[in-house]
């Protein structure tokens, strides 16, 4: 796994970026960490955590959006927005 910055933190979630462009999130709240890689022209998403069906699913959503062409950027939006339901 690659170094990472940390590129906005709030109370809620931690959102790093590596040197290559990946991105990394981190919802404090529900303690998962989710990671995009690009690499030879594929996408890698893996997530960690608590919940692992929830993790698999925000999991396969992301690659989802990834396969419709959607940037990195869109996914951390859809992972900060997602962060924000707390049922």
């Amino acid at each position: 796994m690659s170094s990472f910055e940390t590129i906005k933190k709030t109370n809620d979630y931690v959102i790093g970026k590596s040197f290559q462009g990946n991105y990394l999130f981190f919802d404090i709240n529900n303690e998962q960490l989710y990671y995009i890689d690009f690499f030879m022209n594929r996408y890698m998403t893996a997530g960690y955590g608590k919940g692992g069906n929830e993790i698999k699913q925000k999991v396969l959503k992301m690659m989802a959006m990834l396969k419709k062409g959607q940037s990195q950027k869109d996914v951390v939006k859809y992972l900060i927005e997602q962060s924000k339901y707390d049922f």
